[in-house]
């Protein structure tokens, strides 16, 4: 099954860092925009959650290994 990943953020360099330690995890189909309108319309569209900044990444892997987890299961 894939899971699609919204990564929104308005500095470039997050962006990236996010969008590289996230396919080295393993998510493959992965988007990063600069668009925090994007964000909340995901959300209405049925987005599964919103992480804010400051994030720790051992934080943001967990989180999305056991939201993708739930959803298959």
């Amino acid at each position: 099954m894939s899971h699609r990943l919204l990564v929104v953020d308005d500095e470039e360099p997050v962006r990236q860092v996010l969008k590289r330690f996230l396919t080295r995890k393993g998510f493959s189909v992965l988007t990063a925009v600069m668009d925090i309108e994007t964000a909340r319309q995901t959300i209405k569209l049925g987005a599964y959650d919103y992480i804010l900044k400051l994030f720790d990444l051992t934080y943001l892997e967990t989180a999305l290994t056991a939201k993708l987890f739930l959803m298959t299961s």
